[in-house]
């Protein structure tokens, strides 16, 4: 409406000087039915935004990932982080109400908090609590608040560690973010000072660690124990930077601003700032590890940043020229989106889980597509920088070819492929179905009784690592642990067994999976180029009795020490 009445205004200029040439060319502009903008009139011919795109990207993972599919785990919660972000600013009920499914499915289902890496679904649940009251969501936020001040684990100087008893002394720099997203939100929507107080003095802590001075730039990894840092070397991995810097922006958007730490955490701001940008390549990315341009160009970690420079700049954290830094990441972005079959838009080139390591470590993490928290990363980034003009999605191209397999799969090898093909996108409980399908038509073929003992074995194998993790921190009893084992854990084992029996005698058995993807409990890294036949499953075979034997020995320990059992389970996770 701006432009139209800009258009009105120019008229009544000219006809005060110039009545004549003004009604000619009011004249001529009816005739040629000229009425302002025509977006105004056309929806279709608004120009796209990135705001356009960041709803885009959210709809086709509505579309395409159930909200229960989606785990109660880091990755996850950063892509809600996203899409909630993008609820605030369209208020569009469709986010909220995929949001709500996937909070319900997981408390219906039972969650627990038991790492730094279970903190980051608590930031929807804030939001969510905040907008609807339900006492639900509140809960969630007080079990985070919780294990972060009576059950987690914490180095000498009160740094919370990252992965529970897997980390007892270790300091990993992703934490802070997750943890610490999650505190502000706390502290912005209650008002509570403590939230502050806690996440200001884990930066002053990591920062003592981590904090390179003179590069101002953060390792990945600082381990008490033994006083070591990680990478050894100066290597600076961008995602764990990215956290960082995305984290400080967000707890100096809501930090008083009389706080005592406000300067010191502006300072910390601005020398990052510089530092990152300097990384900064041509593209607009940053290679994963970021002064090394021998390793590869990563997405998540580059909207990241793109996300914290806008913010940043446009609330005067630091210096307005950043907002460009910010506009070349979503330049180099861009050139990752791509359609997906159906047509919707993906994000791609998202590297996968990564821990502390050396620079060939770094170097070989995979990439892939529509990793959750790459979404979730593009996604704030996208709603941030939100009013800018964008492609529209049809200019993107597609990412590969699309499965021959036909929507309604009929025969036996059509169900293979579609099984196959959800494998890899980590749609389980779809593959599992269609494997069960295949069992129905030929049961004494191998390929449906390994494929469904495949997702059985997975699912086994989780269900065993959630209960030991409840046991870790003591929210069930030794002996809760032991009858899971036997009820649950031991039973599923033989009759992943017989299944696999079944592919075994099969000699015509083949089942090939280019990628089996799981994305829970934070691994988001794919499983490549998995081929099994009948001589190779006699040795998963000989690997379900040693995995056997093992459980019913759990089964049967009696009730030892807390500390001596978390020390045999752990050597056996391991």
């Amino acid at each position: 409406m701006r432009r139209f009445s800009e258009q009105q205004q120019a008229h009544r200029d000219l006809c005060s000087g110039r009545r004549r040439a003004g009604l000619f060319l009011l004249a001529l502009c009816l005739a040629l039915g000229c009425s302002g903008d025509p977006a105004l009139r056309d929806p279709a011919a608004r120009e796209n935004t990135l705001l356009d795109l960041a709803r885009q990207a959210a709809d086709t993972w509505v579309a395409t990932v159930k909200p229960g599919q989606n785990d109660w785990s880091w990755g996850n919660g950063v892509l809600m982080f996203g899409m909630g972000n993008l609820l605030e600013e369209t208020a569009e009920g469709r986010y909220r109400n995929y949001m709500i499914g996937w909070i319900d499915h997981h408390i219906e289902q039972g969650y627990y908090i038991a790492f730094s890496d279970s903190c980051p679904p608590g930031i929807a649940a804030a939001r969510l609590y905040a907008e609807t009251g339900e006492p639900r969501f509140r809960e969630v936020t007080r079990r985070i608040w919780h294990y972060l001040q009576h059950v987690a684990a914490r180095t000498r100087d009160g740094g919370l560690n990252h992965k529970g008893v897997g980390t007892v002394s270790q300091l990993w720099v992703d934490s802070l973010f997750m943890f610490g997203i999650v505190l502000n939100e706390m502290a912005r929507l209650e008002g509570n000072p403590a939230y502050h107080r806690e996440i200001v003095d884990q930066i002053e802590i990591f920062s003592r660690h981590l904090l390179d001075p003179d590069a101002d730039l953060y390792r990945h990894m600082y381990d008490e124990r033994t006083g070591a840092v990680r990478p050894e070397e100066a290597l600076f991995w961008a995602r764990g930077n990215a956290w960082v810097f995305a984290t400080l922006v967000e707890v100096l958007s809501t930090l008083p601003p009389d706080h005592p730490s406000r300067e010191d955490l502006e300072t910390l701001l601005d020398g990052m700032a510089g530092s990152v940008a300097r990384y900064q390549h041509d593209s607009g990315l940053w290679h994963t590890l970021m002064n090394d341009p021998g390793t590869y160009l990563e997405t998540s970690a580059s909207a990241l940043f793109a996300y914290g420079f806008h913010k940043a700049a446009r609330l005067g954290l630091i210096a307005p020229q950043y907002a460009e830094t910010a506009t070349g990441a979503m330049n180099g972005i861009l050139s990752r989106l791509y359609r997906d079959c159906q047509g919707g838009l993906i994000v791609t080139g998202t590297s996968h889980g990564t821990s502390p390591g050396n620079r060939d470590y770094y170097a070989s993490v995979t990439t892939g597509d529509q990793v959750p928290y790459g979404v979730g990363a593009f996604l704030l980034a996208a709603v941030e920088m939100g009013g800018r003009p964008a492609p529209a999605l049809e200019s993107f191209p597609f990412r590969r070819e699309c499965p021959d397999h036909p929507e309604s799969p009929e025969s036996y090898a059509e169900y293979v492929e579609r099984a196959v093909y959800r494998l890899g996108r980590s749609d389980l409980e779809g593959a599992r179905e269609d494997f069960e399908v295949l069992e129905s038509m030929e049961p004494h073929r191998g390929e449906g009784p390994f494929g469904t003992a495949l997702v059985d074995f997975a699912m086994t194998a989780f269900r065993v690592f959630d209960a030991f993790t409840r046991y870790t921190i003591e929210e069930i009893t030794w002996q809760d642990f032991r009858e899971t084992l036997r009820s649950e854990s031991i039973p599923n084992l033989d009759r992943i067994r017989e299944r696999c029996i079944v592919a075994r005698d099969d000699p015509g058995f083949s089942l090939d999976i280019p990628v089996l993807l799981l994305n829970l409990r934070g691994m988001y890294t794919p499983l490549n180029d998995l081929s099994f036949d009948p001589s190779n499953t006699r040795a998963v075979l000989l690997v379900l009795d040693v995995l056997d034997g093992l459980l019913h020995l759990l089964a049967a320990l009696p009730g030892s020490p807390r500390a001596e059992n978390v020390r045999i389970l752990s050597t056996i996770r391991t």
